[in-house]
């Protein structure tokens, strides 16, 4: 899973033409283009941290939140309101907080992907810290732009 940010009149041209926005994340990836900004990366950390997230009663639903882009179902706008309501609600929830209801036994039992957990010496918590707090900085940056963002969710 990742969130990468567009301007509103990138994300109003991805809603009419989701095959433009395939190509447009397309091209940014390979051009390496992802990397000059903040850019909310999560792989195979989501779960972990929208398991926190819940566990913390912090309102954001990674999958839920934002609108389909097309009907393949893997893309998902996220207006700029909602992208500023993300970034308030992860500021306010510091990692510190969230890693207070880790548990890698209890998240293992759980199934919560990608499993594992309870085999890493920290449970995971440091690729989880890393990832969340990326994607404060992702968030924060695209809200001081004024932009949306896409998420895509490949498995």
């Amino acid at each position: 899973m990742s969130f990468t940010r567009v301007s509103p009149d990138e994300l109003a041209k991805a809603f009419v033409e989701p095959e433009w926005a395939e190509d447009f994340l397309d091209e940014l990836i390979a051009a390496s283009l992802w990397t000059k900004g903040p850019y909310g990366y999560l792989g195979k950390s989501w779960a972990g941290i929208q398991y926190l997230l819940d566990a913390a009663r912090v309102d954001v639903e990674f999958f839920m939140d934002g609108d389909p882009v097309g009907e393949k179902g893997y893309l998902h706008g996220w207006p700029p309101k909602l992208v500023a309501e993300t970034a308030r609600k992860l500021s306010e929830a510091s990692f510190e907080r969230l890693a207070l209801h880790h548990d890698a036994e209890r998240m293992d039992a759980e199934d919560v992907y990608p499993g594992g957990w309870s085999a890493s010496s920290d449970g995971g918590l440091e690729d989880l810290r890393k990832s969340y707090e990326g994607l404060v900085v992702f968030f924060v940056d695209a809200t001081a732009r004024g932009f949306g963002a896409v998420m895509s969710f490949s498995n």
